[in-house]
């Protein structure tokens, strides 16, 4: 009978952690996507994408520097990172002169939140807890208002609203896949497009 338990025990114990180390390798390989992503981007230098970088740092009270970045690797803008924060821009939004204030308006606002450590946090907590269903419509909710946080922001530095819904439409055809990016972006999941639009 001891033996049966200690069986049912590890087959427990088994159920629980599979699930848990694969939502924790994904995160780790989501991680390591960013270091990849850095490591081939190229440093932009263009004077209106500094001048709104500059602009919204200043009106955000932000101190840190944080780095302007493109890549052909990236279907949208993210950004991550805590003391040397980055923000990556992909080819077509960095040729996009015309939305450099609320691209990093909205990407400085999620580095000036911390929500790049408040993912990572979510995303481990989903890991550990993956059996509560909760937990992970807490996690959805949580990224949510972040990027509405995000928005917010964007309409605080003075974007037109309808102009700034023209561009989360014109970007959620470029959504980065949440799991394998471990970042926050501009370009709205399909399921939070109308929400964001809406507010």
């Amino acid at each position: 009978q001891v033996i049966a338990i200690a069986r049912r025990v590890d087959w427990a114990v088994w159920i629980y952690a599979a699930p848990a180390t694969l939502l924790l390798l994904l995160t780790l390989i989501a991680l390591g996507r960013l270091v990849a992503l850095r490591a081939h981007a190229t440093v932009l230098v263009e004077a209106n994408w500094l001048t709104a970088l500059a602009r919204a740092q200043r009106r955000m009270g932000f101190k840190h520097g944080t780095a302007l970045l493109t890549s052909d690797e990236l279907p949208s803008p993210i950004s991550w990172g805590l003391m040397r924060p980055v923000i990556l821009l992909n080819s077509e939004a960095a040729r996009s002169h015309h939305e450099a204030e609320a691209i990093i308006a909205h990407e400085l606002a999620h580095v000036a939140g911390l929500d790049w450590a408040k993912l990572l946090l979510s995303r481990i907590t989903v890991a550990l807890f993956w059996f509560n269903p909760l937990v992970w419509v807490l996690a959805r909710e949580a990224h949510q208002l972040r990027e509405e946080a995000a928005d917010d922001a964007v309409l605080g530095a003075d974007i037109e609203d309808t102009d700034y819904a023209r561009l989360l439409v014109g970007v959620a055809r470029h959504e980065c896949r949440g799991l394998l990016i471990g970042a926050h972006g501009v370009a709205p999941a399909k399921n939070s497009l109308s929400r964001r639009v809406r507010r």
